[in-house]
């Protein structure tokens, strides 16, 4: 990216005092002024195009001690030559600024009360500079094509006094970020022992321990998966099953059990997202959240169909599947952020795998469960049908695949699995060792399979069951622990959620404790 991390502060300079946009913009970059005597308001963020639609708005902030009078000073666009004066009629809000106060204007098709832009910004490349009421510039920046994609915003980072530089997480009203959300965290290495036990002393399974429901900005009724976050402990990562792109960082402390931290907004489409999991990328190097983007109930219920020798369903079958690798966001737990984060992908924002997924002899199904190898080179996916019984169908090795791919690629059964009590499979994890993976049926509890070999589907056995059904409504996704809040429990116990089934109802987040950690 071009070096256009520019942020100006001039004095006064006669023939520059004019108001004529051209000549202006061009003055704030011929030279650095003495800033004593100035007003300690900067420009500190912009957002030229938000995610999904939306008024263009930009920050202002006081770094300064004490209130600033604001009455005549005046923003102008470059692109446009058009002004906003702000403390003018209309936008009485803006009259002063307190000290640490950030001031957030929104573009004139906002509902905002408190002042209106006269103009958009452009992604294609603009400049906004900030003069005091003796016309002198305060504060300038300009970005170029690129530095200000959708869903992004141009700031200063460190947070007010830094150079501008594009961030992926905009942050309205809120300190400015460095695009991770809060610096990287060291994650301990994943133990690959295996739980010695979740029965009882009278070998039978135990009910797993509710935790929390799970609550948020948003009523989340159909919770379809879980995943331990791996970039931050502390956490889980759920999504709800259906067409929206969104994950949610699920709080697992005491104080936050339950509750949605933040949501994050990935910028591309889905048809029905069923099953989330953590890992490396295909790179081998980068954490990512691993999507599965295949679920297809038309498909379930015309095998049913074919078997019951019943006619077909009226239903239209998916041609494609398709599973996603994205880098995974970080997580501040400093404060919850109510509405969605826009998470940009693709060539300007987060690395991003996508892989188009047919299966072998053009066969359809219902793809629920998603694995992953932790080194990220390999996926697996299991089949929910209420048929015996389920396949496993394992992908091509996907290691060293290139970033911002986009691969189609045929399937093949690796294994087929005697199913749990007679039950359809509706959520699956590895273990870190690769010799067990852990499944859940919706109703009748959490069962175990073992290979004999890691992460391979040569010889397999069981199923073994460990956790009884807890009377939830709908059991649909399971974990295995790596959040390092129960001592002694680092990939050994599993969590579990449920959907809630009904609008009032809040859907239980719960956990299977390993008895002989």
């Amino acid at each position: 990216m071009a070096d256009r991390s520019r942020g100006v502060h001039m004095g006064s300079m006669g023939f520059c005092s004019s108001w004529r946009p051209m000549l202006v913009v061009l003055c704030a970059w011929m030279a650095m002024a003495d800033q004593a005597g100035l007003p300690p308001v900067r420009i500190n963020e912009i957002v030229a195009r938000p995610f999904g639609g939306g008024p263009d708005w930009l920050e202002l902030i006081n770094l300064g001690q004490e209130e600033v009078n604001l009455v005549g000073w005046n923003l102008l666009d470059g692109s446009s030559g058009r002004m906003l004066q702000l403390g003018d009629t209309g936008c009485a809000g803006t009259t002063s600024i307190d000290p640490g106060e950030r001031l957030v204007i929104y573009q004139a098709d906002s509902s905002s009360e408190v002042c209106k832009l006269p103009f958009g910004m452009s992604v294609n490349g603009d400049s906004i500079t900030m003069f005091d009421r003796q016309g002198r510039t305060i504060d300038a920046t300009e970005w170029g094509e690129g530095d200000a994609p959708e869903g992004a915003s141009w700031a200063r980072i460190p947070d007010g006094t830094g150079p501008f530089t594009t961030v992926w997480v905009p942050t309205p009203g809120l300190a400015n970020t460095d695009g991770t959300y809060l610096a990287e965290e060291d994650v301990v290495e994943e133990p690959s022992e295996k739980c010695g036990a979740y029965m009882a002393p009278d070998d039978e399974p135990m009910f797993p321990r509710f935790v929390a429901d799970i609550t948020g900005p948003k009523e989340l009724i159909e919770i379809s998966g879980v995943a331990s976050t791996r970039r931050s402990t502390g956490a889980l990562w759920v999504h709800e099953d259906g067409e929206e792109a969104f994950i949610y960082a699920l709080g697992i402390e005491e104080e936050n059990a339950g509750q949605v931290l933040a949501t994050f907004a990935f910028d591309f489409e889905v048809e029905d997202l069923e099953d989330i999991a953590t890992a490396k990328c295909p790179d081998g190097v980068t954490n990512c959240v691993w999507l599965a983007d295949t679920g297809d109930n038309c498909a379930r219920d015309a095998v049913e169909a074919d078997k019951d020798e019943d006619d077909p369903p009226d239903c239209d079958l998916r041609r494609e599947h398709v599973v996603w690798a994205v880098e995974e966001p970080n997580l501040n737990f400093n404060r919850t952020v109510e509405g969605p984060i826009p998470y940009v992908t693709g060539e300007r924002g987060r690395t991003t795998w996508r892989f188009s997924i047919f299966y072998e002899g053009g066969a359809y199904h219902d793809m629920e469960s998603l694995m992953v190898k932790p080194d990220g080179s390999r996926f697996y996916l299991i089949e929910r049908t209420r048929v015996c019984c389920p396949l496993v169908y394992a992908s091509d090795d996907v290691s060293s695949r290139p970033p911002g791919l986009r691969e189609a690629m045929v399937l093949f059964p690796a294994a087929t699995l005697d199913r749990p009590q007679d039950r359809p499979i509706s959520g699956a994890d590895f273990h870190a060792s690769g010799t067990e993976f852990a499944v859940t049926t919706p109703r009748h509890g959490t069962f175990l399979y073992s290979l004999a070999h890691p992460f391979e589907f040569t010889e397999v056995a069981g199923p073994w069951k460990v956790a009884k059904g807890a009377g939830v409504p709908q059991m649909e996704g399971v974990a295995y622990d790596f959040t390092q809040i129960h001592p002694g429990q680092e990939g050994k116990g599993l969590w579990l959620v449920s959907e809630a089934v009904e609008d009032d109802e809040k859907p239980p987040l719960l956990h299977l404790s390993c008895l002989q950690a």
